[in-house]
């Protein structure tokens, strides 16, 4: 069955200007941005838009500026085509970005957890001590054995990143990394150095890790929408209870890019879209697995090319299933089966305006682990959700939009995306959802139609 996947890039892929172009274009893309300004108390969108290569470089600028950058072109994709992946992951802090898209962190948590992050890898920088070095045209073996043999109990290297299987980033303390980049060349490989002074993704990063624990046990998580692979082992997560342990871990442990390609390939992927600013991983693609087709996303003329593939991906599905004898949907792919999971997508995929802990928490919070056990049972049955599961999901949803002041056209969009996948149950819930959209706009608007199709 064919299946798409998301990939998000991590700290390197930014560039002057980046995401100007697209909030000219697009509201989402817009209202994400303005939403990062109001969360980190500063103008990371003039950053973008208008700052210099050196100020991007700075890693607490840097890391909350690609989140941005993603999550803007996610809304985008979201609003233009609405296809949801079968996977996501993200390349070390990429990793973030896959986590906010499905829902596992709220885009203004992850935000501030990337801003710290950012700040403690930067401390870590300042003193110099440390290097990482990418090798190219050697096997992850042969690297492993010669970082092995520089070590010492004081000063260590060791593999930082596993992107393909030629092509390898090493990290440690610098005198041992330029010790195995000089062995590598002797070897007959390519290496260049980094210009980064920080080891990341290296056991010189315990103090960071050590620090970023806490940051990440103070935010709320939620269970996946989909499968998301940890940078950790490349397989999916289990349940939110892994993510303070596996994004803690990913500070010190290796990123595993290429067993989460292996995993892709396995599970029948054959598309993937990379969704932020630059090539990188549609480029590592061909290395990792040149049978999966990757596209990059992050300007208006690519969205032509991924919303083909998009569409390529849903007529294989609906032919894999006539296939085998399931009744494909006449909704590009919606089913009844589908209504929590789209209104779960939407509660995640809404600005917050309301900076309210406690309005926050019993208006957002409370009703999305209700909505969130409602899934949780059908999962576990089997089940397709009843009219009232239905009826409670709107109401749950309804009350969420309220508390974060989502503006009343953007709730009648959502509203009506989700209506879709109503099915026979669409004209029991269309006055509900009347009457929700009515209630959330404040009394200024009345008498709005949700168009079933």
């Amino acid at each position: 069955m064919s299946r798409l996947a998301w990939l998000f890039p991590g700290q390197g892929s930014q560039y002057p200007g980046m995401g100007k172009e697209l909030c000219a274009q697009y509201p989402a893309a817009r209202e994400v941005f303005e939403e990062a300004d109001d969360v980190l108390g500063y103008a990371l969108s003039e950053l973008c838009f208008e700052g210099t290569s050196e100020q991007l470089r700075q890693t607490a600028v840097t890391q909350p500026a690609i989140l941005t950058m993603s999550i803007a072109v996610l809304r985008v994709y979201l609003k233009e085509l609405g296809e949801q992946p079968s996977y996501a992951a993200g390349h070390s802090l990429g990793e973030y970005s896959a986590l906010v898209s499905a829902g596992v962190l709220a885009f203004a948590d992850a935000l501030r957890i990337v801003e710290t992050r950012g700040t403690l890898m930067q401390q870590a920088a300042t003193s110099g001590i440390g290097a990482m070095c990418a090798v190219i045209g050697s096997n992850p073996e042969q690297i492993e054995g010669v970082c092995k043999d520089v070590s010492t109990s004081t000063c260590s290297v060791t593999i930082s990143n596993y992107n393909a299987s030629d092509q390898t980033v090493i990290s440690g303390h610098r005198e041992a990394v330029e010790q195995a980049a000089d062995r590598l060349k002797q070897l007959g490989a390519r290496t260049a150095s980094l210009p980064v002074s920080a080891p990341f993704h290296s056991p010189l990063m315990a103090s960071a890790a050590a620090q970023l624990q806490p940051v990440l046990e103070a935010c709320t998580m939620h269970d996946p929408l989909w499968g998301v692979l940890s940078n950790v082992h490349g397989q999916p997560y289990g349940s939110k209870e892994e993510v303070v342990r596996l994004l803690t871990a990913q500070m010190t442990a290796p990123v595993r890019w290429d067993l989460s390609m292996q995993y892709l390939v396995e599970q029948g992927v054959s598309a993937a879209i990379e969704i932020g600013p630059r090539t990188v991983l549609t480029n590592l693609m061909k290395a990792n697995a040149a049978q999966i087709v990757c596209l990059p996303l992050e300007r208006d003329a690519q969205l032509s090319p991924v919303r083909n593939a998009v569409q390529r991906i849903a007529h294989d599905s609906a032919a894999d299933q006539a296939a085998v004898g399931v009744e494909p949907s006449t909704e590009g792919g919606n089913t009844e089966g589908q209504l929590i999971v789209r209104c779960l997508a939407a509660a995640v995929s809404t600005r917050n305006r309301n900076w309210d802990e406690q309005q926050y928490r019993q208006g957002v919070v409370e009703p999305y682990r209700q909505l969130e056990a409602i899934q949780e049972r059908l999962d576990k049955s089997g089940d397709t959700p009843s009219l009232d599961e239905m009826k409670q999901a709107i109401e749950l949803l309804a009350r969420m939009m309220r508390t974060k002041q989502v503006p009343h056209s953007e709730q009648q969009e959502r509203f009506a995306e989700i209506m879709r996948t109503a099915g026979e149950h669409a004209d029991a819930l269309r006055e509900l959802v009347q009457e929700a959209v009515k209630s959330g706009a404040g009394g200024d608007r009345h008498g709005t139609v949700i168009d079933q199709g």
